[in-house]
Protein backbone atom coordinates (compact mmCIF):
# COMPACT_ATOMS: atom_id res chain seq x y z
CA UNK A 1 0.00 0.00 0.00
CA UNK A 2 1.23 3.55 -1.21
CA UNK A 3 1.94 5.85 1.73
CA UNK A 4 0.05 8.89 0.99
CA UNK A 5 2.40 11.65 0.66
CA UNK A 6 0.98 14.42 3.50
CA UNK A 7 2.17 11.41 5.72
CA UNK A 8 5.71 11.04 4.02
CA UNK A 9 5.71 14.54 4.60
CA UNK A 10 4.82 14.93 8.09
CA UNK A 11 8.35 15.55 9.33
CA UNK A 12 9.80 18.11 6.80
CA UNK A 13 14.07 18.39 7.51
CA UNK A 14 15.17 21.24 5.83
CA UNK A 15 19.01 21.28 5.07
CA UNK A 16 21.09 23.79 7.40
CA UNK A 17 23.88 25.98 4.87
CA UNK A 18 27.09 23.69 5.43
CA UNK A 19 25.03 21.01 6.20
CA UNK A 20 27.46 17.64 5.51
CA UNK A 21 25.63 14.73 5.58
CA UNK A 22 28.69 12.12 4.82
CA UNK A 23 30.04 14.53 8.39
CA UNK A 24 26.98 13.81 10.31
CA UNK A 25 25.94 9.99 8.77
CA UNK A 26 24.77 8.38 12.41
CA UNK A 27 22.44 11.58 13.13
CA UNK A 28 21.32 11.05 9.94
CA UNK A 29 20.59 7.28 10.08
CA UNK A 30 18.79 7.39 13.89
CA UNK A 31 16.60 9.69 12.45
CA UNK A 32 15.30 7.74 9.24
CA UNK A 33 15.12 4.85 11.58
CA UNK A 34 13.02 7.11 14.13
CA UNK A 35 10.73 7.75 10.95
CA UNK A 36 11.86 10.71 8.78
CA UNK A 37 10.73 10.70 5.93
CA UNK A 38 11.32 14.03 3.80
CA UNK A 39 14.73 15.97 3.31
CA UNK A 40 14.63 19.35 1.29
CA UNK A 41 18.43 20.42 0.61
CA UNK A 42 18.36 24.12 0.89
CA UNK A 43 21.89 25.86 1.33
CA UNK A 44 21.92 29.27 0.09
CA UNK A 45 25.93 29.31 0.71
CA UNK A 46 26.94 26.63 -1.53
CA UNK A 47 28.42 27.28 -5.32
CA UNK A 48 26.47 25.68 -8.14
CA UNK A 49 29.33 22.86 -8.09
CA UNK A 50 28.82 22.22 -4.45
CA UNK A 51 25.10 22.53 -4.59
CA UNK A 52 24.93 19.69 -7.34
CA UNK A 53 27.49 17.49 -5.21
CA UNK A 54 25.42 17.65 -2.39
CA UNK A 55 22.16 16.80 -4.45
CA UNK A 56 23.96 13.97 -5.59
CA UNK A 57 25.41 12.34 -2.02
CA UNK A 58 21.50 13.87 -0.34
CA UNK A 59 19.76 11.77 -3.40
CA UNK A 60 21.95 8.42 -2.22
CA UNK A 61 21.22 8.87 1.05
CA UNK A 62 17.68 9.57 0.63
CA UNK A 63 17.14 6.77 -1.70
CA UNK A 64 18.75 4.22 0.47
CA UNK A 65 15.73 4.78 3.30
CA UNK A 66 12.71 5.45 1.12
CA UNK A 67 12.99 8.53 1.62
CA UNK A 68 11.57 11.89 -0.43
CA UNK A 69 14.17 14.64 -1.89
CA UNK A 70 13.38 18.18 -2.66
CA UNK A 71 15.41 20.57 -4.19
CA UNK A 72 14.95 23.98 -2.95
CA UNK A 73 14.39 26.64 -6.28
CA UNK A 74 16.60 24.63 -8.80
CA UNK A 75 13.99 22.55 -10.69
CA UNK A 76 16.71 21.14 -13.42
CA UNK A 77 19.00 20.38 -10.65
CA UNK A 78 16.52 17.92 -8.94
CA UNK A 79 15.57 16.68 -12.11
CA UNK A 80 19.05 15.96 -13.11
CA UNK A 81 19.80 13.96 -10.15
CA UNK A 82 16.91 12.47 -9.95
CA UNK A 83 15.38 13.79 -7.14
CA UNK A 84 11.75 13.48 -6.18
CA UNK A 85 10.65 17.10 -6.41
CA UNK A 86 11.37 20.79 -5.93
CA UNK A 87 9.97 23.35 -3.91
CA UNK A 88 9.23 26.65 -5.66
CA UNK A 89 9.09 30.01 -3.46
CA UNK A 90 7.27 33.04 -4.74
CA UNK A 91 10.07 34.54 -7.11
CA UNK A 92 11.24 31.30 -8.49
CA UNK A 93 10.45 30.29 -11.92
CA UNK A 94 6.17 29.82 -12.34
CA UNK A 95 4.85 26.18 -11.17
CA UNK A 96 3.62 25.78 -14.65
CA UNK A 97 6.70 26.34 -16.53
CA UNK A 98 8.16 23.87 -14.34
CA UNK A 99 5.85 21.53 -14.75
CA UNK A 100 5.64 21.48 -18.02
CA UNK A 101 9.49 21.05 -18.16
CA UNK A 102 9.68 18.30 -15.46
CA UNK A 103 5.86 16.48 -15.73
CA UNK A 104 7.20 13.32 -13.05
CA UNK A 105 8.74 15.86 -10.54
CA UNK A 106 6.59 16.64 -7.59
CA UNK A 107 5.98 19.93 -7.66
CA UNK A 108 5.69 22.04 -3.89
CA UNK A 109 5.15 26.01 -3.23
CA UNK A 110 5.80 28.64 -0.81
CA UNK A 111 2.02 30.20 0.37
CA UNK A 112 1.99 33.40 2.63
CA UNK A 113 -1.81 34.10 2.05
CA UNK A 114 -5.17 32.64 0.85
CA UNK A 115 -4.54 34.31 -2.88
CA UNK A 116 -1.22 32.59 -3.14
CA UNK A 117 -2.60 29.20 -2.16
CA UNK A 118 -5.10 29.34 -4.42
CA UNK A 119 -2.94 29.73 -7.00
CA UNK A 120 -0.97 27.56 -6.69
CA UNK A 121 -3.74 24.69 -6.11
CA UNK A 122 -5.41 25.57 -9.18
CA UNK A 123 -1.88 25.24 -11.23
CA UNK A 124 -1.43 21.92 -9.88
CA UNK A 125 0.85 21.97 -6.99
CA UNK A 126 0.98 18.44 -4.81
CA UNK A 127 1.64 20.18 -1.31
CA UNK A 128 1.49 23.58 -0.25
CA UNK A 129 4.31 25.09 2.28
CA UNK A 130 2.22 27.28 4.09
CA UNK A 131 3.90 30.22 6.43
CA UNK A 132 6.36 32.05 7.74
CA UNK A 133 3.38 30.76 10.73
CA UNK A 134 5.94 31.69 13.87
CA UNK A 135 9.31 34.37 12.93
CA UNK A 136 11.52 32.86 11.21
CA UNK A 137 14.38 35.31 10.73
CA UNK A 138 17.02 33.05 12.54
CA UNK A 139 17.24 30.83 9.17
CA UNK A 140 15.57 33.73 6.80
CA UNK A 141 16.16 37.06 7.67
CA UNK A 142 13.23 38.14 5.38
CA UNK A 143 10.86 36.13 7.34
CA UNK A 144 9.96 38.16 10.34
CA UNK A 145 6.57 38.74 9.38
CA UNK A 146 4.49 35.46 10.58
CA UNK A 147 1.20 34.64 10.19
CA UNK A 148 0.34 32.21 12.91
CA UNK A 149 -1.72 29.48 13.21
CA UNK A 150 -4.88 30.78 11.90
CA UNK A 151 -3.52 31.00 8.23
CA UNK A 152 -3.88 27.10 8.21
CA UNK A 153 -6.99 26.54 9.69
CA UNK A 154 -8.27 29.49 6.92
CA UNK A 155 -6.95 27.25 4.49
CA UNK A 156 -8.33 23.87 5.50
CA UNK A 157 -11.71 25.48 4.79
CA UNK A 158 -11.15 26.18 1.58
CA UNK A 159 -12.54 23.56 -0.54
CA UNK A 160 -10.02 24.34 -3.60
CA UNK A 161 -6.88 23.81 -1.51
CA UNK A 162 -8.25 21.29 1.65
CA UNK A 163 -7.31 18.07 -0.54
CA UNK A 164 -3.65 19.27 -0.32
CA UNK A 165 -1.39 18.13 2.07
CA UNK A 166 -0.29 21.71 3.72
CA UNK A 167 2.94 21.97 5.00
CA UNK A 168 3.53 24.69 8.18
CA UNK A 169 6.83 26.41 7.45
CA UNK A 170 8.62 29.48 9.65
CA UNK A 171 9.77 28.95 13.19
CA UNK A 172 8.74 25.65 13.96
CA UNK A 173 9.92 24.32 17.29
CA UNK A 174 9.59 21.70 19.19
CA UNK A 175 7.17 23.39 21.94
CA UNK A 176 5.05 25.41 18.67
CA UNK A 177 4.80 22.41 16.37
CA UNK A 178 1.90 21.17 18.07
CA UNK A 179 -0.21 24.27 17.38
CA UNK A 180 0.15 23.96 13.50
CA UNK A 181 -1.15 20.05 13.77
CA UNK A 182 -4.17 21.37 15.66
CA UNK A 183 -4.80 23.89 13.36
CA UNK A 184 -4.63 21.43 9.98
CA UNK A 185 -1.20 21.10 9.12
CA UNK A 186 -0.28 18.07 7.80
CA UNK A 187 3.31 18.33 8.26
CA UNK A 188 6.31 20.65 9.69
CA UNK A 189 8.84 21.81 8.29
CA UNK A 190 11.86 23.16 10.17
CA UNK A 191 15.75 23.37 9.84
CA UNK A 192 17.30 24.03 13.39
CA UNK A 193 14.26 21.82 15.43
CA UNK A 194 15.18 18.91 13.11
CA UNK A 195 18.99 18.25 11.40
CA UNK A 196 20.11 21.76 13.65
CA UNK A 197 19.32 19.65 16.67
CA UNK A 198 21.68 17.49 18.14
CA UNK A 199 19.45 14.29 18.29
CA UNK A 200 17.23 14.57 15.25
CA UNK A 201 16.07 10.95 15.63
CA UNK A 202 14.35 12.39 19.40
CA UNK A 203 13.07 15.68 17.38
CA UNK A 204 11.53 13.34 14.44
CA UNK A 205 9.85 11.54 17.31
CA UNK A 206 8.41 14.41 18.95
CA UNK A 207 7.32 15.28 15.90
CA UNK A 208 5.69 12.53 14.86
CA UNK A 209 3.70 11.72 18.60
CA UNK A 210 2.29 15.28 18.41
CA UNK A 211 1.30 14.72 14.80
CA UNK A 212 -0.61 11.42 16.27
CA UNK A 213 -1.79 13.28 19.41
CA UNK A 214 -3.38 16.22 17.30
CA UNK A 215 -5.46 13.17 15.04
CA UNK A 216 -3.49 14.33 11.88
CA UNK A 217 -3.88 11.68 9.11
CA UNK A 218 -3.29 12.44 5.57
CA UNK A 219 -5.50 15.27 4.04
CA UNK A 220 -7.47 12.90 2.23
CA UNK A 221 -9.14 11.96 5.22
CA UNK A 222 -9.77 14.68 6.58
Amino acid sequence: MTTPLADLLAVYAVTPDGFDPDLHRARLEAAFAAGLRCIQLRDKAASPEQLRRLAERWRAITAAHGALLFINDHADLADAVGADGVHLGPSDEPLPAVRARHPHLLLGGSASSTDRALLLAGQGADYLGIGAIFDASATKPDARHHRGPDLLRQLRLIPEIAHLPLVAIGGITLHNASACFHAGADGVAAVRALLGEPDPAAAVTTLLRLRYESGGTSSSAR
